[in-house]
C-alpha cells in the first residue's frame, strides 16, 4: 500500500500530562517525518495540539480500553502513556506495524529503553524517542503563542514564560 504512513502515540491522560509529552511528540515529527502524527487520547483537549501544529489528528481514546485502530493499522505505534501492560495491550490491539515503547516483562516486549522511575516525565519520554531516533529535549516543551505572560522577560534574557 502506497501513501503517507499513520505514527499512532497513546497518551490518554489529562491536558497537564500530555504538555509533558509535547517534546517528545516533536522527536517523534523529527523521526518520521513523512508519516502523519496522530494523537489517542480523551476528548477534547487534544484537538488543541493539532490547532498548535504538534499532531496532526487526534483519535478518541477512552483512557486504557482497548480499542480498534481506526482505519488501516499504524505503521508505528508509540507508548506516550506508561511502562505497562496495560498501555501496550493497547498498541498491540491496534496492530502496528511496529512498536516504540518502554521494555515490559508482562507482555514479552524487550524491544525498548528500561523503564526508569527516577526521571522527569519529560525526560522519560525524551529518552524514549531519542532511543527511538527522534532527536528531542526540554527546550521542545515551549508553545508558540505571541503576547504569552513572560514573552517580553523571555526576549530580554529574562526567566520567561
Amino acid at each position: 500500500m502506497t501513501g503517507v504512513g499513520t505514527v499512532a502515540v497513546l497518551r490518554a491522560l489529562g491536558l497537564g500530562d500530555a504538555l509533558t509529552g509535547v517534546p517528545a511528540l516533536r522527536g517523534l515529527r523529527r523521526a518520521f517525518p513523512d508519516h502523519r502524527l496522530v494523537l489517542a487520547a480523551p476528548p477534547p483537549w487534544p484537538r488543541w495540539l493539532v490547532e498548535q501544529g504538534i499532531v496532526d489528528d487526534t483519535v478518541e481514546q477512552d483512557g486504557l480500553t482497548p480499542t480498534q485502530w481506526p482505519g488501516r493499522p499504524p505503521d508505528v505505534a508509540v507508548n506516550l502513556h506508561g511502562r505497562g501492560p496495560q498501555s501496550h495491550e493497547v498498541l498491540r490491539g491496534w496492530h502496528p506495524a511496529a512498536v516504540i515503547a518502554h521494555a515490559c516483562d508482562a507482555v514479552g516486549f524487550d524491544d525498548g529503553p528500561p523503564w526508569c522511575p527516577t526521571l522527569h516525565e519529560v525526560d522519560r519520554w525524551c529518552r524514549l524517542v531519542e532511543w527511538a531516533g527522534g532527536p528531542c529535549g526540554r527546550e521542545d516543551l515551549r508553545l508558540p503563542g505571541a503576547g504569552q505572560p513572560g514573552a517580553a522577560c523571555a526576549a530580554d534574557g529574562g526567566a520567561g514564560g
